[in-house]
């Protein structure tokens, strides 16, 4: 249970780290996936991201809470599958598409983006799924909800980043109903 209770933490503290500073440098945009073009823009990696080397392990250190926690249960699997979306999300990132470049390339990116858009809603139903048939906390969804309410009023941001908002629902569901149920 330590164990679980570190990564989670760390993935919690590198998320909150990364979007605080993503935000800060582009300010707040339509969605979490729309930093990767942006980051690109100003840490150009030969064939990486930046975006997604942090998404990869923000993923990969949530993993073992959301398994450990399903143990014993018929829907444990949930648990692994939600952070492997994720882990998708991150292989496959938006790219900005430019009129210089190959076609190959240009079609490259148009299969990553619907190959990104598929392991989102993968992702999604998958947290949402965990949280509430899992951890039986389906409360911790309309938590997260008015608190994102919130945020995005607060910031008049609520339209115009809706899609970042509704990841993060996902992000505070998952995130607080793992604390929760490695806490208790």
């Amino acid at each position: 249970m330590t164990f679980s209770l570190v990564t989670l933490i760390a993935s919690i503290v590198l998320m909150l780290a990364f979007i605080g500073i993503s935000i800060y440098k582009f300010k707040l945009l339509p969605s979490y996936s729309a930093y990767s073009p942006a980051w690109d823009k100003v840490v150009p990696i030969n064939n990486m991201h930046l975006w997604s080397i942090i998404t990869f392990f923000i993923a990969l250190l949530f993993m073992p809470a959301l398994i450990e926690l399903g143990d014993g249960k018929i829907l444990q699997f949930l648990g692994f599958f939600a952070p492997i979306y994720l882990i998708m999300i991150a292989l496959f990132p938006l790219e900005d598409i430019t009129e210089n470049m190959r076609e190959s390339d240009k079609k490259r990116i148009e299969r990553n983006l619907k190959i990104h858009i598929i392991s989102a809603i993968l992702c999604a139903i998958a947290v949402l799924s965990w949280v509430i048939f899992v951890m039986k906390m389906w409360w911790m969804v309309l938590i997260a909800v008015v608190a994102v309410l919130i945020g995005g009023l607060l910031t008049k941001s609520l339209k115009s980043s809706f899609t970042f908002w509704s990841e993060m629902i996902l992000f505070i569901s998952g995130y607080g109903a793992a604390l929760i149920g490695l806490l208790r």
